[in-house]
């Protein structure tokens, strides 16, 4: 619904994801957030991201 109302824009959502994974790789952010890797946050994306192209 959020998407097709034009308030989700699937393409800058996955742009935005992609800059938190590339920060998520540096060292400081490694040590700022041990328990959250750009692996794992991927994986979740990943399963979620078909739930939003869906109307």
């Amino acid at each position: 619904m959020l998407k097709r109302q034009g308030y989700i824009v699937l393409e800058e959502l996955d742009r935005l994801c992609q800059n938190v994974l590339d920060k998520l790789a540096s060292p400081s952010y490694r040590r700022r957030y041990p328990n959250l890797s750009p692996e794992r946050l991927h994986q979740r994306y990943q399963a979620f991201r078909p739930l939003l192209e869906t109307d």
